[in-house]
């Protein structure tokens, strides 16, 4: 008898394929296919990694960057990510150059959440 395929990675497994992507666009395909899976480990990890693979690039205009930003501001605004995660998010996304008028939702949102959770760092 075949085993199924699972349709949802490990977490674990996740969490690797995020930090081992080797291009911007390789871990914007990652997060489009299994975005309802990430937690806030994952969310971390990616914004983390994103940031290193785009040092020099430039800022990213695709669709799938901004539904990354979308469902990082969801995670901190409904206070899925936590300390560290908030940390890193907040970080990553700086290090980028992000900083126009449609970036301040998702850095209002961080905000919002560290404050919130400020006890915890």
């Amino acid at each position: 008898m075949a085993l199924k395929q699972r349709a949802t990675p490990h977490p674990r497994q996740l969490t690797v394929w995020l930090k081992n992507a080797d291009s911007p666009g390789s871990l914007l395909e990652l997060h489009a296919k299994h975005a309802d899976s990430f937690n806030s480990i994952h969310m971390s990890a990616c914004w983390v990694t994103f940031s290193r693979l785009l040092r020099s690039k430039g800022m990213p205009k695709e669709p799938q960057f901004l539904r990354l930003c979308w469902q990082s501001q969801e995670m901190a605004s409904n206070k899925t990510l936590q300390g560290r995660e908030l940390a890193n998010v907040t970080y990553a996304a700086a290090k980028i150059g992000m900083c126009s008028t449609h970036d301040q939702d998702l850095f209002g949102a961080l905000a919002a959440a560290s404050t919130a959770c400020a006890g915890g760092f």
